[in-house]
C-alpha cells in the first residue's frame, strides 16, 4: 500500500492556492475543503492542476475541478473509483480506466 505525502500545485484558478507551491497532502485536502465549502450548486468550478507525490515515489498528475462536488484529490479519487466500478457492474468497457483504478485501490487514505 502507498500513501499520498505531498501535493505540488502547478496552477489554480482559486486564489486560496499559491501556484508552484508544495504542501503536505493533509494540508492540501484541508485547504480544498475550506475553499470549496462556500461553493453554491451550479456555480462553476476552479481548475486546479496538481501532482500528488506518493510514499513509493510515484506521482499522479491531475486537473481537479474544485467545487461543491469535488473537494480535493481524495474526493476525486473516490468518485473515479465509484464510476469505474459502476461501469464494470453495467458491463461497460473500462479497460482504459483499470490501471488508474488499480493504482488508487492501493492507496492508504
Amino acid at each position: 500500500m502507498i500513501k499520498p505525502l505531498f501535493v505540488f500545485i502547478s496552477f489554480s484558478e482559486n486564489a486560496g492556492f499559491k501556484e508552484k507551491s508544495l504542501m503536505t497532502f493533509e494540508a492540501f485536502e484541508l485547504k480544498c475543503f475550506s475553499v470549496t465549502k462556500n461553493f453554491k450548486p451550479q456555480s462553476g468550478y476552479d481548475k486546479t492542476y496538481i501532482q500528488v507525490l506518493f510514499s513509493d515515489g510515484t506521482q499522479d498528475e491531475i486537473r481537479l475541478d474544485l467545487n461543491e462536488n469535488c473537494r480535493g484529490y481524495k474526493d476525486d479519487a473516490f468518485s473515479y473509483m465509484s464510476y469505474v466500478r459502476k461501469c464494470q457492474n453495467e458491463n461497460k468497457p473500462v479497460s482504459d480506466y483499470l490501471p488508474k483504478l488499480q493504482f488508487l485501490e492501493n492507496v492508504t487514505w
